[in-house]
């Protein structure tokens, strides 16, 4: 039997301890999530990864739905990093570099925007993440390099036509305005038994030619009442479907009728809305620039595992 030479590194990533070896022609056990053509992925670069979201769903799931959801959050991250090494490979190989002095620039720019350029706070966060400086600069080129690739590859190849921003906003101008922002004021009554009339006499009396703003601050219960009920700029998806429902089929400048839900009774006035083409134009072309971006990158990735070795090991977590 040829021998192996083992390399055993002990990797403890929250309750699991687990050990993997390699050799020249075998990879042995189960500490390495995967393997890209002569580099190693290990689990605990993978649960590092997933450490914040592995906090936020201990809190909400346990049990066997806990299990379920890590497990997506697992892969998602493994496929990532997998994505990472394929990308920095293929820069390895390919001729034109990118010059020593783009690169730095950008990781200085990373620190300042992180800690707004002092070295002694990066030094700290280090510290309690038990890194080294030199390793976290070489994570950082990483990442730029990564994300320089990427521009090259799928974002500078995607052109968004105006022609296809119309469609898309004509197609589905439901959901943009339910999703656009308008300008609310709100009276809100404590529901009990005179509110419904209180609030019918109050919104007679804005009809009339009361300002609602005043009228707000000397009767709303609302949180708002001091501003005039005024709840600046929002979208309708955030408030309770039956007010949503309702403020969508205003016109700016349009009173609504009493609106009693349950524990409170509203009068809504919409002073401007921000759901037209021009509104919305930004957000449509981002929207679809995301899509066709989505769409590149996986076909770049695809090829770029075509022409590399991947091998994912069942880890046996999940």
């Amino acid at each position: 039997m040829r021998q192996v030479i083992l390399t055993v590194i002990v990797v403890v990533v929250g309750s699991f301890v687990q050990f993997w070896a390699h050799s020249a022609d075998r990879v042995v056990a189960d500490g390495v999530a995967a393997q890209v053509n002569n580099n190693f992925i290990t689990i605990s670069d993978v649960m590092l990864m997933v450490q914040p979201a592995q906090r936020q769903l201990a809190a909400k799931y346990s049990g066997v739905e806990l299990k379920s959801q890590m497990q997506v959050v697992f892969s998602n991250a493994l496929n990532s990093l997998i994505e990472r090494k394929l990308i920095l490979d293929a820069y390895e190989k390919q001729e034109n570099k990118f010059p020593d002095a783009y690169l730095d620039s950008r990781v200085e720019e990373i620190t300042q925007d992180m800690f707004s350029g002092d070295k002694a706070d990066l030094m700290t966060a280090l510290a309690k993440e038990k890194l080294n400086y030199e390793e976290w600069r070489k994570d950082m080129r990483d990442h730029v390099i990564a994300s320089t690739m990427r521009k090259m590859h799928v974002e500078q190849n995607i052109a968004v036509s105006a022609k296809a921003v119309k469609k898309a906003y004509d197609e589905n101008i439901d959901r943009y305005r339910a999703n656009s922002k308008l300008r609310l004021r709100m009276i809100v009554l404590t529901m009990d038994a005179s509110a419904p009339q209180k609030a019918q006499e109050i919104r007679q009396k804005i009809i009339a030619g009361a300002d609602f703003s005043e009228t707000a601050k000397e009767v709303s219960e609302g949180r708002n009442a001091k501003e005039g009920g005024d709840w600046g700029l929002i979208q309708p998806s955030k408030l309770r479907p039956e007010l949503a429902e309702t403020v969508l089929k205003l016109k700016p400048g349009e009173i609504s009728q009493v609106v009693s839900i349950e524990d409170q009774c509203y009068i809504m006035k919409v002073e401007e809305k921000k759901d037209s083409y021009s509104d919305l134009h930004s957000q449509i072309e981002s929207e679809i620039r995301k899509v066709e971006a989505d769409k590149l990158h996986a076909v770049w990735i695809e090829r770029l595992r075509k022409d590399a070795y991947v091998k994912v090991f069942d880890t046996g977590l999940f």
